[in-house]
């Protein structure tokens, strides 16, 4: 008898473990449940309702809720988005438009508006349609005539002083006719290219003789080395009391800037130009007109400036008879 008491015991034992382990399985998935079943609020195109969900995305929640989306419906947030109970989900279905139908700026705006979109104003650009205008090409064959310049060749003369110059020959431009093949295209010129090129008139060469000699020989046969020649205009003067503004007698009449006295070859120069002291030949550049001759630079003068020569003589009618002219002035060695 006090075993089998023993047993009932025991039995009872494994009946209440094993519902109470029961009661613990089924209360911990409760709590397991609790904890990611989701209440989430969605807005189906202005019609609310809560479902409960333990799916994780808003695209899955839809599809668990049979709301079917088209290509053009709205969802915020997205469907990839996270299922959160906080935040609401709103779907906005826009109205299919049929292929075949115009969509007018009033069909536009209501889509815009069903899915919630502000319409901006926009500004409507015009863009015009350009043609392209028909290219007119054209050629043609044109003469041009041109002129040829000619060359100037050097000859030496040993005649000739050092630094005088005379041309034997005139140089005479020659003449070319060239042929172009020009493009224009509507009007304009848009290529030239050389054909041919004819000389008709040859160029002549200018000749100009070149001197080197720096030995004159005067008129009355005399050698005569110099360094230079200057061309200069030449005045003339005598000892009056007009021009030197001494009177005879009178200290210093006759005597010129340097000291010497006054006679035939006395000259006045700019010294500036021509030192005091130096000697001269002075030719003349005047047919049959006699040179000066030999002189020195003695004298000085207030209007004596430049490339101005003043020559003595010993009258006045010898003065009136030069009055001025052109001649070459020899700076000797």
């Amino acid at each position: 008898m006090h075993c089998k008491k023993s047993n009932k015991q025991f039995k009872l034992k494994q009946v209440l473990l094993l519902a109470f382990t029961l009661c613990l399985a089924m209360a911990a998935s409760v709590v397991v449940y609790a904890s990611q079943v989701k209440e989430v609020r969605i807005d189906n195109n202005g019609k609310e309702i809560c479902v409960k969900t333990m799916v994780k995305t808003v695209g899955e929640l839809l599809k668990e809720s049979g709301i079917k989306l088209n290509s053009t419906d709205v969802v915020q947030p997205g469907l990839d988005s996270m299922v959160d109970e906080k935040v609401l989900i709103v779907v906005k279905k826009a109205p299919v438009v049929k292929p075949a139908e115009k969509v007018s700026k009033n069909t536009v705006k209501a889509v815009a508006s069903a899915v919630g979109i502000k319409p901006e104003k926009q500004k409507v650009e015009t863009k015009d349609i350009i043609q392209k205008q028909k290219v007119k090409t054209k050629e043609k064959i044109i003469t041009v005539k041109g002129k040829i310049p000619y060359k100037t060749e050097s000859k030496i003369n040993n005649k000739l002083l050092k630094g005088e110059k005379r041309v034997i020959k005139q140089g005479k431009p020659g003449l070319v006719v060239k042929h172009y093949k020009v493009v224009y295209r509507n009007g304009k010129e848009v290529s030239r290219k050389l054909l041919s090129a004819e000389v008709t008139v040859k160029p002549v060469a200018k000749v100009v003789q070149e001197g080197t000699r720096r030995l004159l020989v005067t008129s009355r046969g005399d050698s005569l080395r110099f360094k230079r020649v200057i061309e200069m205009k030449a005045t003339a003067y005598y000892n009056s009391y007009s021009e030197t503004g001494k009177k005879p007698g009178s200290a210093g009449f006759g005597i010129t800037a340097s000291g010497m006295k006054t006679r035939k070859g006395t000259v006045a120069v700019d010294p500036h130009v021509i030192p005091l002291g130096t000697r001269l030949y002075i030719e003349s550049m005047q047919d049959g007109v006699q040179n000066y001759g030999y002189s020195v630079a003695a004298d000085t003068g207030g209007a004596i400036k430049g490339n101005i020569i003043d020559l003595f003589f010993q009258t006045k009618r010898e003065v009136d008879n030069w009055g001025v002219r052109k001649v070459k002035v020899y700076v000797l060695e």
